[in-house]
C-alpha cells in the first residue's frame, strides 16, 4: 500500500497526460506589437464598462414610454449593437494585446456628433470630451458615462462637434500600431 506522500509526488508527464490538451481556440498573431500593460487596461476598463452603461441606458429607453413604434425599436437595437461591439472589443484585448483593430473601428462613430433640424447623431461609451461649434457658441462638455442620441425632424440648434477624448485614443491607437510594426519588422521577430 503506497503511503499518501507517494501518491502526491507524481512526474510532470503524468500529471500532463491526465489532463486533456485542448485546442486553443484564440488566434495571437505574433508579428504584431502588443499594447502596453496601462494603455491596454484603461481601454479594457473604458469600453467594457462603458459599454455595459450604454447598453443599459438604451434597455431602459427601449423598455420605457418614449420607445413607441417600430421606428423607435430599431433605432434603440441599433445602438444597443453598436454598445455591445463596444464591449466585444474590449473583451478582445483582454484576450490578445496586439489585436487593436476591433477598438479602432469601435472609435469610429464616436468621434463627431451632429444636429441639424433633418438629422442629429451622437455616440459616446464611457467618458467624453465633446467640442462642437453652431451658430450662436461654442461648446465644450467632459462627462463620464455613456451618452447615445438620434434624432430626424425634430426642432433642435445646429450644432457641430467632435469627441477629442475618442480622437486622441484613435491617434494613440494608430500611432502604436505605426511605430510598433516598424520597430518589430526592424528587430527581424
Amino acid at each position: 500500500m503506497a503511503s499518501d506522500s507517494d501518491s502526491l509526488q507524481q512526474s510532470p508527464a503524468g500529471a500532463a497526460a491526465a489532463l486533456p490538451l485542448m485546442p486553443n481556440p484564440v488566434r495571437i498573431e505574433k508579428n504584431r506589437p502588443a499594447l502596453p500593460m496601462w494603455a491596454r487596461l484603461i481601454l479594457i476598463v473604458l469600453s467594457v464598462g462603458g459599454g455595459v452603461s450604454g447598453v443599459t441606458s438604451v434597455v431602459v429607453t427601449l423598455f420605457g414610454p418614449a420607445a413607441t413604434g417600430w421606428a423607435n425599436v430599431a433605432i434603440c437595437l441599433g445602438f444597443i449593437g453598436l454598445y455591445t461591439f463596444v464591449v466585444v472589443a474590449g473583451l478582445i484585448l483582454v484576450v490578445d494585446p496586439s489585436r487593436t483593430k476591433p477598438m479602432m473601428f469601435a472609435l469610429v462613430p464616436q468621434l463627431a456628433f451632429w444636429s441639424s433640424s433633418s438629422v442629429s447623431f451622437m455616440f459616446a461609451c464611457g467618458p467624453w470630451a465633446l467640442v462642437s461649434v453652431s451658430a450662436i457658441r461654442f461648446y465644450f462638455g467632459f462627462e463620464i458615462g455613456s451618452q447615445w442620441s438620434f434624432r430626424i425632424n425634430q426642432p433642435v440648434q445646429g450644432q457641430i462637434g467632435v469627441n477629442v477624448l475618442a480622437v486622441w485614443v484613435l491617434m494613440f491607437l494608430v500611432i502604436h500600431r505605426v511605430i510598433g510594426s516598424s520597430r518589430h519588422a526592424n528587430t527581424g521577430h
